[in-house]
């Protein structure tokens, strides 16, 4: 059973659907691939916004469903790594969600998405027992973007017809 707040988040994104699919649509291989340079552009210039918002906001139609929904899988099959490499992994998740949570172009909404997607795969490798400092980072995190997501949802739905 849904709670009213997820109902609100299905419908928000059925109403911002269209955008989406009048935008040039990626296959789930090139999502896959572009999360993968994503991925390796946050570790390689260290979370460094001044230096990754410029390639995004080339790519902003990459930055969309597929790619939130190749995230798991992708993600999954890079965690297969040892233990060093799940954790560096996993922080360039929490600087990739921190810094897409605050990219000021795309689609908002999505942005977040991709952000409490990435924190949540994260969260898996950062456990509160293996890595307590980090789990906590990125939980606080992850409670931000959901607070935010929240938000937008508020707003739009408060200036939109229901």
């Amino acid at each position: 059973m849904h709670s009213g707040y997820e109902d609100l988040r299905h419908r928000w994104h059925r109403r911002w659907d269209w955008g989406l699919r009048t935008a040039a649509p990626i296959g789930a291989e090139d999502a896959r691939q572009f999360l993968l340079e994503t991925l390796q552009l946050v570790a390689e210039k260290q979370g460094n916004s001044q230096q990754i918002y410029p390639v995004w906001a080339q790519q902003q139609v990459r930055f969309n469903e597929e790619l939130l929904a190749a995230m798991p899988t992708v993600i999954a099959q890079l965690f297969q790594q040892n233990v060093e490499q799940q954790t560096s992994i996993a922080a360039d998740l929490v600087n990739l969600g921190n810094l897409i949570n605050q990219f000021p172009l795309g689609t908002r909404w999505l942005n977040l998405e991709l952000g409490i997607a990435a924190y949540e795969q994260a969260l898996t490798v950062r456990t509160q027992s293996a890595l307590p400092v980090e789990w906590a980072q990125t939980t606080n995190n992850l409670a931000i973007a959901q607070l935010s997501t929240r938000t937008q949802i508020s707003k739009f739905f408060k200036n939109s017809e229901i």
